[in-house]
């Protein structure tokens, strides 16, 4: 069942898969599309099939989007929609927070930024096809991904962030402390855009001592978990998704 709520004055959905057990476990998903296109509506495919794989409840807010709404309004909008589910009684410590391509680096700075700032951590990540270093001096200098190009990457991130701020630690973690965060999966393929991203990120929380997993497809574009409803490897890693959510241990 997918419901429609609102939070702090942005739609979100929340997807409950009906004839499931109750779960103390939630999760709170961030959607990609560069911080410059896209809404839950966009994903709802890949989050009703996360919901359903999982048994447990999906929010999936929006969030201001650039170029008229820069950095750090996106991190500013998902701070406050996981501050209302707390107030609704929604325990972070019992929450994971997901999410694709920027989704998934919002999802990652908003537990840098909750650690840092001594909040709860919520109880895992899930981060598929992460963007973590907005200088971009890390994209392949070819590519054949079918979905991203070096170019429109870089028109979204001189919308959605000014110079002098891309390689602060909440818009490029990677050049921030990853310690004591809680465990991590990735997803990636390795013709995406971003391949690199994802191996950096995962060889920089093994050196932060994290619990990490890094789950890589071949021959395959960016976010292809988005047509899981299409694709058996998209939903091979919505399964995988789950195992882990359900786990919270490294699942290979």
């Amino acid at each position: 069942m997918t419901q429609r709520l609102n939070l702090n004055g942005q739609p979100c959905d929340r997807h409950v898969p009906l004839h499931s057990p109750e779960s103390d476990t939630a999760i709170v998903y961030f959607h990609g599309g560069g911080y410059t296109v896209c809404s839950p509506n966009t994903h709802r495919s890949l989050t009703r099939m996360l919901a359903l794989e999982t048994g447990m409840p999906v929010h999936v807010p929006a969030y201001r989007l650039a170029p008229e709404n820069p950095f750090p309004a996106q991190l500013d909008d998902a701070r406050a929609a996981v501050a209302t589910l707390e107030s609704e009684g929604l325990d972070v410590r019992n929450v994971i927070f997901a999410g694709d391509s920027t989704g998934a680096h919002l999802a990652l700075t908003l537990a840098i930024q909750r650690r840092d700032l001594g909040m709860a951590l919520p109880r895992s990540l899930i981060l598929i096809s992460p963007c973590v270093d907005w200088t971009l001096t890390s994209l392949p200098a070819t590519s054949t991904d079918a979905l991203l190009t070096p170019e429109w990457v870089t028109w979204t991130r001189d919308g959605y962030v000014a110079p002098v701020l891309r390689s602060s630690p909440l818009v490029s973690p990677i050049y921030t402390d990853l310690r004591h965060l809680p465990p991590v999966l990735i997803q990636s393929s390795s013709k995406e855009l971003f391949c690199h991203e994802a191996r950096r990120l995962y060889m920089a929380l093994l050196g932060g001592h994290a619990s990490v997993t890094w789950q890589e497809w071949h021959g395959l574009w960016h976010d292809f978990q988005m047509h899981a409803a299409l694709v058996p490897e998209g939903r091979d890693a919505v399964r995988r998704m789950a195992r882990f959510a359900r786990a919270d241990v490294s699942i290979h």
